[in-house]
């Protein structure tokens, strides 16, 4: 952590750090109501956050963005689609498509990430 971090940054980072997954922005905004942090001010830290290279962005719902810590090595997410319970898939399920995507591409030189979540029924939510 650096020294020049501002208490509400090293509030937010702490509770994404604590997270055992990708958490909602409304999660983590209630995760430090008490630092007494308003919305906007969440959100321009997590922004902040993104660019740093701290933490990651998810693509896990169109309508709400989740958050995560960077560096957390390659790997993809199951999400319920009743209940939105996630869960991590450790390691890369993608091993070989990057390289069959960027052969069947005729403008695109490199592909250098890429972000795939699976969608489903948690074992709760099918009974």
């Amino acid at each position: 952590m650096r020294k020049n971090q501002t208490r509400g940054k090293r509030a937010v980072l702490a509770f994404i750090s604590a997270s055992h997954g990708p958490l909602s922005m409304a999660a983590i905004e209630t995760g430090v109501k008490k630092e007494g942090l308003n919305q906007s001010t969440v959100y321009r830290i997590v922004n902040a956050l993104i660019i740093e290279g701290t933490v990651r962005e998810v693509m896990i719902s169109p309508e709400k963005r989740y958050i995560e810590l960077a560096g957390s090595g390659d790997h993809h997410h199951v999400v319920c689609l009743s209940c939105g319970k996630i869960e991590e898939l450790p390691g890369c399920v993608t091993e070989g498509i990057e390289k069959k995507a960027l052969k069947n591409t005729s403008t695109f030189k490199t592909i250098d990430r890429h972000s795939l979540e699976f969608f489903g029924m948690c074992i709760a939510c099918s009974k």
